[in-house]
Protein backbone atom coordinates (compact mmCIF):
# COMPACT_ATOMS: atom_id res chain seq x y z
CA UNK A 1 0.00 0.00 0.00
CA UNK A 2 1.24 3.36 -0.91
CA UNK A 3 2.78 4.79 2.13
CA UNK A 4 0.82 8.36 1.42
CA UNK A 5 -1.84 6.57 1.79
CA UNK A 6 -1.52 5.31 4.77
CA UNK A 7 0.09 8.65 6.31
CA UNK A 8 -3.68 9.93 5.24
CA UNK A 9 -5.41 7.15 6.74
CA UNK A 10 -3.52 7.75 10.02
CA UNK A 11 -4.05 11.16 10.00
CA UNK A 12 -7.52 10.50 9.43
CA UNK A 13 -8.28 8.32 12.36
CA UNK A 14 -6.08 10.12 14.59
CA UNK A 15 -7.92 13.56 14.18
CA UNK A 16 -11.79 12.41 13.69
CA UNK A 17 -14.44 13.37 16.19
CA UNK A 18 -17.07 11.51 14.78
CA UNK A 19 -17.81 8.55 13.13
CA UNK A 20 -21.64 9.20 11.87
CA UNK A 21 -24.17 6.97 10.86
CA UNK A 22 -26.67 8.27 8.83
CA UNK A 23 -30.54 6.85 10.45
CA UNK A 24 -32.55 7.41 7.56
CA UNK A 25 -30.41 7.73 4.39
CA UNK A 26 -32.11 9.70 1.36
CA UNK A 27 -33.73 7.51 -1.02
CA UNK A 28 -32.69 8.31 -4.89
CA UNK A 29 -34.47 6.69 -7.86
CA UNK A 30 -31.69 5.72 -10.45
CA UNK A 31 -33.25 7.22 -13.82
CA UNK A 32 -36.94 7.77 -12.38
CA UNK A 33 -39.09 4.50 -11.84
CA UNK A 34 -38.83 2.64 -15.12
CA UNK A 35 -40.28 -0.42 -14.88
CA UNK A 36 -42.55 -0.19 -17.11
CA UNK A 37 -41.49 3.43 -18.51
CA UNK A 38 -38.11 4.21 -20.43
CA UNK A 39 -35.37 5.15 -18.10
CA UNK A 40 -34.91 9.26 -18.02
CA UNK A 41 -38.24 9.86 -19.57
CA UNK A 42 -40.88 12.25 -18.61
CA UNK A 43 -43.23 9.56 -17.61
CA UNK A 44 -40.53 7.87 -15.42
CA UNK A 45 -40.37 11.15 -13.71
CA UNK A 46 -44.45 11.57 -13.31
CA UNK A 47 -44.16 7.98 -11.74
CA UNK A 48 -41.42 8.98 -9.00
CA UNK A 49 -43.85 11.82 -8.13
CA UNK A 50 -46.92 9.65 -8.26
CA UNK A 51 -45.32 7.01 -5.54
CA UNK A 52 -43.68 9.41 -3.50
CA UNK A 53 -39.96 9.68 -4.75
CA UNK A 54 -38.65 13.39 -3.28
CA UNK A 55 -34.96 12.35 -5.25
CA UNK A 56 -34.41 11.51 -9.21
CA UNK A 57 -31.38 10.73 -10.62
CA UNK A 58 -30.74 11.30 -14.32
CA UNK A 59 -27.95 11.40 -17.18
CA UNK A 60 -27.00 14.12 -19.91
CA UNK A 61 -25.22 14.80 -22.49
CA UNK A 62 -24.90 17.96 -24.62
CA UNK A 63 -26.43 17.92 -28.68
CA UNK A 64 -25.17 19.72 -31.48
CA UNK A 65 -27.41 23.14 -30.98
CA UNK A 66 -26.26 23.02 -27.42
CA UNK A 67 -29.12 21.65 -25.33
CA UNK A 68 -28.36 19.38 -22.34
CA UNK A 69 -30.16 16.38 -22.89
CA UNK A 70 -31.28 13.92 -20.72
CA UNK A 71 -30.09 10.57 -22.39
CA UNK A 72 -27.90 7.50 -20.68
CA UNK A 73 -25.92 6.63 -23.66
CA UNK A 74 -23.30 9.32 -25.71
CA UNK A 75 -24.50 6.72 -28.85
CA UNK A 76 -28.00 6.73 -29.90
CA UNK A 77 -28.54 4.15 -32.16
CA UNK A 78 -30.39 1.53 -29.82
CA UNK A 79 -32.32 4.22 -28.37
CA UNK A 80 -33.73 6.28 -31.44
CA UNK A 81 -32.95 4.18 -34.21
CA UNK A 82 -30.17 6.60 -35.87
CA UNK A 83 -26.71 6.54 -36.12
CA UNK A 84 -23.33 8.40 -34.27
CA UNK A 85 -23.81 10.28 -31.17
CA UNK A 86 -25.31 12.72 -29.30
CA UNK A 87 -24.17 15.75 -30.00
CA UNK A 88 -24.23 14.91 -34.32
CA UNK A 89 -27.89 15.84 -33.45
CA UNK A 90 -29.82 19.06 -32.94
CA UNK A 91 -32.43 18.80 -29.89
CA UNK A 92 -35.53 18.72 -32.11
CA UNK A 93 -34.05 15.50 -33.97
CA UNK A 94 -33.46 14.03 -30.99
CA UNK A 95 -36.40 14.67 -29.65
CA UNK A 96 -38.64 13.36 -32.34
CA UNK A 97 -36.70 9.38 -32.58
CA UNK A 98 -36.55 9.11 -28.74
CA UNK A 99 -39.06 6.68 -27.39
CA UNK A 100 -40.65 6.94 -30.33
CA UNK A 101 -41.66 3.67 -30.11
CA UNK A 102 -43.41 3.96 -26.51
CA UNK A 103 -44.78 7.24 -27.11
CA UNK A 104 -43.18 8.37 -23.69
CA UNK A 105 -41.43 12.40 -24.00
CA UNK A 106 -37.61 13.18 -23.63
CA UNK A 107 -36.37 16.07 -21.68
CA UNK A 108 -34.10 18.78 -22.02
CA UNK A 109 -32.23 19.86 -18.27
CA UNK A 110 -34.56 23.10 -18.89
CA UNK A 111 -37.30 21.62 -19.57
CA UNK A 112 -36.84 19.25 -16.33
CA UNK A 113 -36.33 21.81 -14.60
CA UNK A 114 -39.54 23.88 -15.91
CA UNK A 115 -41.63 21.21 -14.87
CA UNK A 116 -40.22 19.51 -11.80
CA UNK A 117 -37.85 21.99 -9.90
CA UNK A 118 -41.36 21.98 -7.22
CA UNK A 119 -41.85 18.29 -7.57
CA UNK A 120 -38.37 16.91 -6.40
CA UNK A 121 -36.72 18.09 -3.34
CA UNK A 122 -32.91 16.89 -4.61
CA UNK A 123 -32.13 16.00 -8.20
CA UNK A 124 -28.97 14.15 -8.89
CA UNK A 125 -27.17 14.94 -12.82
CA UNK A 126 -25.01 12.66 -13.94
CA UNK A 127 -22.35 14.72 -16.35
CA UNK A 128 -21.29 12.40 -18.48
CA UNK A 129 -17.80 11.53 -20.02
CA UNK A 130 -16.97 11.02 -23.50
CA UNK A 131 -17.69 14.09 -25.26
CA UNK A 132 -14.16 16.30 -25.22
CA UNK A 133 -13.47 18.52 -23.11
CA UNK A 134 -14.96 21.36 -24.61
CA UNK A 135 -18.07 20.29 -25.41
CA UNK A 136 -18.01 18.80 -21.15
CA UNK A 137 -17.05 22.12 -20.12
CA UNK A 138 -20.10 24.21 -22.11
CA UNK A 139 -22.26 21.17 -20.90
CA UNK A 140 -20.90 21.83 -16.88
CA UNK A 141 -21.50 26.05 -17.32
CA UNK A 142 -25.01 24.91 -18.78
CA UNK A 143 -25.63 22.69 -15.47
CA UNK A 144 -24.36 25.77 -13.36
CA UNK A 145 -26.72 28.56 -15.03
CA UNK A 146 -30.15 26.75 -15.20
CA UNK A 147 -29.31 25.11 -11.43
CA UNK A 148 -29.10 28.91 -10.82
CA UNK A 149 -31.95 29.79 -12.61
CA UNK A 150 -34.08 27.53 -10.55
CA UNK A 151 -33.23 28.66 -7.01
CA UNK A 152 -33.68 27.60 -4.46
CA UNK A 153 -36.78 25.09 -4.75
CA UNK A 154 -34.61 21.75 -4.87
CA UNK A 155 -31.24 20.69 -3.89
CA UNK A 156 -29.00 20.06 -7.49
CA UNK A 157 -26.17 17.38 -7.02
CA UNK A 158 -23.58 17.09 -10.31
CA UNK A 159 -21.95 13.77 -10.51
CA UNK A 160 -18.49 12.75 -12.82
CA UNK A 161 -15.95 10.80 -12.73
CA UNK A 162 -13.63 13.66 -13.33
CA UNK A 163 -12.77 16.73 -11.49
CA UNK A 164 -12.74 19.07 -13.69
CA UNK A 165 -16.05 18.96 -15.00
CA UNK A 166 -17.08 19.45 -11.46
CA UNK A 167 -14.92 22.23 -10.44
CA UNK A 168 -16.75 23.92 -13.81
CA UNK A 169 -19.97 23.34 -12.44
CA UNK A 170 -19.25 24.83 -9.31
CA UNK A 171 -17.18 27.98 -10.16
CA UNK A 172 -20.63 29.39 -12.21
CA UNK A 173 -22.35 28.13 -8.88
CA UNK A 174 -21.70 27.54 -5.51
CA UNK A 175 -24.98 25.98 -4.24
CA UNK A 176 -24.55 23.24 -6.47
CA UNK A 177 -22.82 19.77 -4.01
CA UNK A 178 -20.57 18.65 -6.51
CA UNK A 179 -20.28 15.24 -6.33
CA UNK A 180 -17.19 13.00 -7.29
CA UNK A 181 -17.79 9.37 -8.37
CA UNK A 182 -14.88 6.84 -8.00
CA UNK A 183 -13.88 3.70 -6.51
CA UNK A 184 -10.54 4.10 -5.70
CA UNK A 185 -10.55 5.82 -1.97
CA UNK A 186 -7.01 6.77 -1.68
CA UNK A 187 -7.49 9.03 -4.92
CA UNK A 188 -10.68 10.40 -3.37
CA UNK A 189 -8.34 11.13 -0.11
CA UNK A 190 -6.01 12.93 -1.99
CA UNK A 191 -8.45 15.57 -2.72
CA UNK A 192 -11.31 15.33 -0.20
CA UNK A 193 -11.18 19.00 1.08
CA UNK A 194 -12.78 19.60 -2.91
CA UNK A 195 -15.47 17.06 -2.60
CA UNK A 196 -17.54 16.16 0.71
CA UNK A 197 -19.82 13.98 -0.97
CA UNK A 198 -18.75 9.98 -2.88
CA UNK A 199 -20.04 8.36 -5.53
CA UNK A 200 -19.01 4.68 -5.37
CA UNK A 201 -20.75 1.43 -6.28
CA UNK A 202 -22.45 -0.58 -3.37
CA UNK A 203 -19.91 -3.28 -4.01
CA UNK A 204 -17.24 -1.32 -3.70
CA UNK A 205 -18.15 -0.30 -0.32
CA UNK A 206 -15.59 -1.36 2.40
CA UNK A 207 -16.36 -1.14 6.37
CA UNK A 208 -12.63 0.42 7.05
CA UNK A 209 -13.22 2.40 3.71
CA UNK A 210 -16.47 3.70 4.79
CA UNK A 211 -15.26 4.33 8.48
CA UNK A 212 -12.49 6.18 7.30
CA UNK A 213 -14.65 8.56 4.88
CA UNK A 214 -17.41 9.15 7.37
CA UNK A 215 -14.91 10.46 9.90
CA UNK A 216 -13.69 13.04 7.09
CA UNK A 217 -17.00 14.06 7.18
CA UNK A 218 -17.38 12.90 3.78
CA UNK A 219 -21.21 11.71 2.64
CA UNK A 220 -21.41 8.53 0.85
CA UNK A 221 -23.76 8.05 -2.02
CA UNK A 222 -24.10 4.71 -3.21
CA UNK A 223 -25.50 2.96 -6.18
CA UNK A 224 -27.14 0.93 -7.65
CA UNK A 225 -28.41 -1.78 -5.05
CA UNK A 226 -31.79 -3.27 -5.62
CA UNK A 227 -32.22 -5.56 -3.68
CA UNK A 228 -32.83 -5.73 0.06
CA UNK A 229 -29.65 -7.77 1.08
CA UNK A 230 -27.70 -4.79 -0.91
CA UNK A 231 -29.72 -1.98 0.80
CA UNK A 232 -28.53 -3.34 4.29
CA UNK A 233 -24.57 -3.23 2.94
CA UNK A 234 -25.55 0.45 2.41
CA UNK A 235 -27.13 0.98 6.01
CA UNK A 236 -23.95 -0.90 7.61
CA UNK A 237 -21.66 1.54 5.90
CA UNK A 238 -23.41 3.90 6.74
CA UNK A 239 -24.63 5.91 3.41
CA UNK A 240 -25.49 9.22 3.30
CA UNK A 241 -27.87 8.44 0.16
CA UNK A 242 -28.73 5.21 -1.78
CA UNK A 243 -29.76 5.49 -5.36
CA UNK A 244 -31.53 2.65 -6.48
CA UNK A 245 -33.70 0.86 -9.29
CA UNK A 246 -36.55 0.66 -6.85
CA UNK A 247 -36.75 2.90 -4.99
CA UNK A 248 -40.23 2.11 -3.67
CA UNK A 249 -38.66 -1.38 -2.42
CA UNK A 250 -36.03 0.71 -0.59
CA UNK A 251 -38.14 3.11 1.25
CA UNK A 252 -40.60 -0.13 2.36
CA UNK A 253 -37.39 -1.86 4.03
CA UNK A 254 -36.65 1.61 5.14
CA UNK A 255 -39.72 2.32 7.08
CA UNK A 256 -39.69 -1.55 8.46
CA UNK A 257 -35.97 -0.85 9.61
CA UNK A 258 -35.27 2.67 10.31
Amino acid sequence: MNCLFLLAIVFTIISCKKDEIILSPLTIAHRGIYTDKPENSKQSFQQCIKNGITAVEFDVYMTKDDSVFLIHDLNVEDLTGLSGQVNDYTTAELKVATFAKTGSKSLTLEEFYNRYKDKFASIFIDLKEGQGSEIITRSAKQIAQLSKMAGGSCTTYVTCTSAFPLDTVFSYNSNVNVVIETSNIGAFISYYKRFSYLLIGYTNLKTEDSKILRAMGTKIITFTPNMVTEYQIALNNGCYAIMTDNPDLLNDYLSQTI
